[in-house]
């Protein structure tokens, strides 16, 4: 018998090894806590070794899971929030009539083709103005329909790159103030870890401006600002959008490659009959 390992452990290589895991989740996790690590290793090295620095080290890689499960649920519920802001998911909002992504013709071939497969009639173009709210409740069912019919990574690669980036980037700015809030005190750390006074002592002492901070220090405040830098620049509102509404044409557009409904072949009709109870050649007569 094969011996099961812990859900736990199950998961936690899911992170690793799933690829969508891996960037959308455990990625924004571990450049959020890139400037604590670095100044870990920069300004504490020598405690590394220790027993104690390495139960630190696990308890550092539980962190960093942890984080991956909240930067998920952070970026889901920012999620809810953006989707509001700009009008409902981009998904959905690609399928409406008054949208333009896709040309008319375009969309109604999309439209007649998720029909056929969710068994339910598109709406009008004075139906969905009649009856917004309604209109998108059958755009989403298409679009469910539609990310079920399309969980094959190798088949649909573009699709799948799409939505990892999303995640990433959605991910991400759900844990933009955490990050933010990491960067500040790993330099607020670096400079008055020895207390202010002490600082303020070596700033006097210090023939120059180079002099002033150790290597490590040096290499621990410039990652934090970088990375400061990244969660103000790079993890924003318009590039969730961006790489939301990227994700929802590659979604809808994989209408041209999934197969269309299967027509349902002509009953045939029987044979006509003689009098005998036996079949007759059409055009035949046989008399009796």
């Amino acid at each position: 018998m094969t011996p099961r390992l812990p859900s736990n452990w199950m998961t936690k290589a899911a992170l690793v090894l799933d690829p969508y895991e891996r960037q959308a989740r455990l990625s924004p996790a571990f450049l959020c806590l890139a400037p604590a690590m670095v100044m870990a290793v920069a300004l504490y090295s020598s405690q590394l070794w220790s027993l104690w620095s390495l139960a630190s080290l696990a308890v550092t890689v539980g962190v960093m899971y942890l984080l991956a499960d909240v930067a998920r649920s952070l970026g889901k519920a920012k999620e809810k929030k953006l989707s509001a802001r700009w009008g409902g998911p981009p998904s959905t909002q690609v399928l409406r009539h008054r949208n333009d992504v896709f040309d008319a013709v375009t969309k109604g071939r999309y439209h007649a083709f998720l029909a056929k497969k969710i068994k339910t009639d598109f709406p009008s173009a004075a139906d969905e103005r009649a009856n917004p709210a309604a209109a998108d409740e059958v755009y989403t069912a298409g679009c469910t329909w539609l990310r079920e019919a399309t969980r094959d990574k190798k088949k649909f690669a573009l699709l799948f790159g799409a939505n990892v980036n999303y995640g990433y980037r959605r991910n991400g700015y759900g844990l933009r103030w955490l990050g933010l809030g990491i960067c500040g005190a790993v330099i607020a750390w670096t400079f008055l870890r020895h207390g202010l006074v002490a600082f303020e002592q070596r700033v006097a002492a210090a023939p120059d401006l180079e002099s002033v901070l150790s290597a490590g220090e040096v290499a621990t405040v410039l990652t934090a600002v970088c990375m400061a830098l990244l969660w103000l620049l790079y993890f924003t509102q318009g590039r969730v959008r961006q790489a939301a509404f990227f994700y929802a044409e590659r979604l809808i557009v994989a209408c041209e490659v999934l197969p269309a409904p299967a027509r349902k072949a002509p009953a045939r009709k029987p044979k006509p009959k003689n009098v005998n109870g036996r079949a007759t050649t059409k055009g035949t007569y046989r008399s009796v």
